[in-house]
C-alpha cells in the first residue's frame, strides 16, 4: 500500500511539472525607430516609468524619428519610448567627427549616463578635446534628455569604451579597451597589443583612478560590473599565455578571460575559458548566489572547458561559476549555421535568458526557422543552463539583437536594429539602411500555440490549397508564402484553417507558414511553423531547362589576412554584388564592392588598411542569397 501511494505522488508530481514547464513568448508588439541614413542600436533598457530608453548611434539627418540635424558622420542617438513603444522623445549629441554610442544605463537621479566611443575634438556637445585616435566619451543627461555634462578620457592612441555602470557611491565605472601607452588619462604602460582599460569617476564625471590589465598579446573588455563586495568583475577575450595580468594558458586563439578587482582597481584574481578555437565573451553578470554567468560564442567543440560539441559554426556560450572563479557547468546553444550571443541575464526564476542573432535554420537547438540573413534568436534555460524554451524574430533581411532584459509587467523586451522592411515579424518599413527595432514579447507562461499537420492540396499550374488544423483559442491566422529560397514574403490574413492562393507560376517551387493569432488587439501570436514546400504543375510545352536554379560560392585568400586578399565568387546568373567587412557585432565597417556583376567567375581584392588586428566577417550579398565567411587580420 505504501509503494502505491509512492507511485501516485510521483505520477501527479511528474504531471505537475510538465503542465508548468513554460511556453516559448509570442510577440506582443514590436517598433521601428529611425533616419533616413544609417541607425545602428547598441544599447537599451527598461526605465522606471516603465517605458524604455534606447540608444546606438545614427548617420541620419533630420529625418523619419530623428529631430535634430546631425553633429558630424555619426552621432551618439536615444529614443525614449512608452510601455506600449510609442516615441516621447529623441536627442542627438555629437561632436564634428565620429562618435558611436555603445552602453548607457538610467541613473539613479532618473536621467541617464551615455557611453561610446569617439573621434571627435572640442565642438558640438563635446567639451574636451581629444587625447589620440579615439577616447571613452560619456554624457549625463536629464530625465528630458538634456545634456548636464560629458567627459573625456584617452591616451595617445585608441581607446574603445564598452560598458559602463553607475556605482554605489553615485560615480561611474567605465570599461573597455585600450592600445594607448602613458599618456593623457592613461596611467600604466600597456601589457601588449591591447588591454583592458577601466577608468572610476565620480558623479560628476571627474576621474579618480584607472587601471590596466592585459597580457602579452591581445585583449579587449566587453562588459564591468560592480561586483556585491564593492570591487568590480570584468569580461573580454584574450589571446594571450600567461603574462602580465594574464595567470592561465591560452586553450586556443581567443578565450573568455575575466578579471576581478577590489573596490580601488586592484587585481584580486583573473581566470580563462575557452576550448581549442574561438571564444569570444560579450557579457558578464553576478548571479544571485554570488557567483558570475559568462555569456558569448564560441566556434570551438567540445575541448578545454567546453563540454558540449559544437552545433553549427559559432553557438551560445554560456559559463557558471562561483565567486572565485571556479567553473561549476557551461552550456551551448546553437543551430546548424552561425548564433552569436549578446546579452546574457538572470530571470526572475533563477533561470537565464540568452539573446543574440542567428542564421542557422531549424536545427540543433532551433525550433523556428530563419525569417531572413539573421534574425533575433532567444534561449530560456533554467538555473541549471538546461533549455526550457527558444523564439526566433525577424524580417526578411538582417536583424541584430543587442538587449534583452525581462520586464517587470511580464515578458521580454528585445532592442536592435534591423535592415528588413515589413516581412516577417516586423511590422514597419525601414526609414534608412538600418533602423533601431525593439520587439515586446508576452511572458513565457502565455501560450498561443503554433499551428500543426500543415498540407498543401489541390495544387495546380497557378494555385494551390493551404490547410493546417484548427488551434483553441485562435481569432484568425497569419500566413506567408514566397518562391523557395529568396524574395520577399507575401503575408495574408486566414479566418480560418485553410488559405487558396492563386495566381502563382506554374513549374515553380514555393514555400509556405503559418502562425496563429491569439489576440487582434494586444497582438498575441505563435511562433512560425515549420515550413512547408509545394512545386506548381507545369505546362506540357515547359522545357526541362526552365527553371532557374541559382546558387553562388564565394572564397577568401589569403585567411589571415595581412595587407591585402581576394574575394573569389562565382555567379549562375548575372546579379548585383555587394561585399561587406562586418564587426563581430555585425557593424558595418566597409563596402567592398556594391556593383551589377555578370554570370560566371570574378575576383575582388581588398586592402585591410585601418582595420585592427582581430576577427571580422565578410558577408556577400547577391540576388539569391546571403553568405557570411569570418576573417582573421593579423
Amino acid at each position: 500500500m505504501k509503494t502505491e501511494t509512492a507511485v501516485v505522488v510521483i505520477c501527479l508530481f511528474i504531471f505537475s511539472s510538465i503542465n508548468a514547464f513554460p511556453q516559448a513568448p509570442t510577440k506582443q508588439w514590436d517598433a521601428d525607430f529611425g533616419g533616413s541614413e544609417n541607425d545602428q542600436f547598441a544599447a537599451g533598457q527598461q526605465t522606471k516609468d516603465g517605458g524604455y530608453i534606447w540608444g546606438g548611434y545614427s548617420e541620419s539627418g533630420i529625418s523619419g524619428d530623428k529631430t535634430q540635424a546631425s553633429r558630424g558622420s555619426s552621432d551618439y542617438w536615444i529614443v525614449k519610448t512608452g510601455a506600449n513603444g510609442v516615441k516621447q522623445w529623441d536627442a542627438r549629441f555629437g561632436g564634428t567627427s565620429v562618435d558611436q554610442l555603445t552602453c548607457l544605463q538610467q541613473t539613479a537621479d532618473g536621467g541617464y549616463i551615455l557611453g561610446g566611443i569617439s573621434f571627435s575634438g572640442i565642438g558640438g556637445d563635446k567639451t574636451q578635446a581629444s587625447q589620440g585616435i579615439s577616447d571613452y566619451w560619456i554624457v549625463k543627461i536629464n530625465s528630458n534628455g538634456g545634456k548636464q555634462w560629458d567627459a573625456r578620457f584617452g591616451g595617445s592612441f585608441q581607446d574603445e569604451l564598452h560598458s559602463i555602470q553607475q556605482t554605489s557611491d553615485g560615480g561611474y565605472i567605465l570599461g573597455g579597451s585600450s592600445i594607448s601607452g602613458i599618456s593623457g588619462d592613461k596611467t600604466q604602460a600597456s601589457r601588449g597589443g591591447k588591454d583592458f582599460w577601466i577608468v572610476k569617476t565620480d558623479a560628476n564625471g571627474t576621474k579618480q583612478w584607472d587601471a590596466r590589465f592585459g597580457g602579452t598579446e591581445f585583449e579587449e573588455l566587453f562588459s564591468i560590473r560592480q561586483s556585491k563586495d564593492g570591487g568590480y568583475i570584468m569580461g573580454g577575450y584574450s589571446l594571450s599565455d600567461p603574462g602580465g595580468d594574464k595567470t592561465d594558458p591560452s586553450r586556443g586563439r581567443y578565450d573568455y578571460w575575466i578579471v576581478k578587482t577590489d573596490g580601488d582597481g586592484v587585481k584580486q584574481w583573473d581566470a580563462s575559458y575557452g576550448g581549442k578555437d574561438d571564444d569570444w565573451l560579450t557579457q558578464i553578470r553576478q548571479t544571485t548566489d554570488g557567483g558570475y554567468i559568462l555569456g558569448g560564442w564560441s566556434w570551438s567543440g567540445s575541448t578545454g572547458d567546453k563540454s558540449q560539441p559544437s552545433k553549427g559554426d559559432n553557438d551560445y556560450w554560456i559559463i557558471k561559476i562561483d565567486a572565485r572563479g571556479v567553473r561549476r557547468w557551461d552550456a551551448t546553444f546553437g543551430g546548424s549555421s552561425n548564433d552569436y550571443l549578446t546579452p546574457v541575464e538572470q530571470t526572475a526564476d533563477g533561470g537565464y535568458i540568452l539573446g543574440g542573432y542567428s542564421s542557422s535554420p531549424v536545427s540543433g537547438d532551433k525550433t523556428q526557422a530563419s525569417q531572413g540573413g539573421t534574425d533575433y534568436w532567444m534561449v530560456k534555460t533554467d538555473v541549471n543552463g538546461v533549455k526550457q524554451w527558444d523564439a526566433d524574430f525577424g524580417g526578411s533581411e538582417f536583424d541584430f539583437l543587442y538587449a534583452l532584459q525581462q520586464t517587470t509587467g511580464g515578458g521580454f523586451i528585445l532592442g536592435g536594429y534591423s535592415a528588413s522592411n515589413t516581412s516577417g515579424d516586423k511590422t514597419q518599413d525601414s526609414k534608412g539602411l538600418n533602423d533601431y527595432w525593439i520587439v515586446k514579447t508576452t511572458a513565457d507562461d502565455v501560450s498561443c500555440n503554433m499551428p500543426v499537420n500543415l498540407r498543401t492540396i489541390n495544387i495546380r499550374s497557378d494555385g494551390a490549397t493551404l490547410r493546417w488544423d484548427s488551434v483553441s483559442g485562435a481569432d484568425n491566422y497569419n500566413v506567408t508564402y514566397r518562391t523557395r529560397g529568396f524574395g520577399d514574403w507575401t503575408i495574408l490574413n486566414a479566418t480560418n484553417n485553410r488559405k487558396q492562393l492563386n495566381g502563382l507560376f506554374e513549374g515553380t517551387d514555393y514555400e509556405w507558414r503559418v502562425r496563429t493569432v491569439c489576440d487582434v488587439e494586444d497582438s498575441v501570436v505563435s511562433g512560425w511553423s515549420v515550413k512547408q514546400t509545394f512545386t506548381t504543375s507545369a505546362s506540357l510545352k515547359q522545357g526541362a531547362d526552365s527553371k532557374i536554379v541559382s546558387r553562388y560560392f564565394f572564397e577568401v585568400y589569403p585567411n589571415p589576412v595581412l595587407q591585402t586578399a581576394t574575394v573569389s565568387f562565382s555567379l549562375s546568373k548575372a546579379s548585383n554584388v555587394t561585399i561587406t567587412v562586418t564587426d563581430v557585432n555585425g557593424r558595418s565597417l566597409r563596402t567592398i564592392a556594391d556593383a551589377d556583376f555578370s554570370a560566371g567567375n570574378h575576383n575582388v581584392k581588398f586592402g585591410r588598411e585601418t582595420l585592427m588586428p582581430g576577427i571580422y566577417f565578410l558577408q556577400v550579398k547577391t540576388n539569391q542569397g546571403v553568405a557570411i565567411k569570418k576573417i582573421l587580420i593579423e
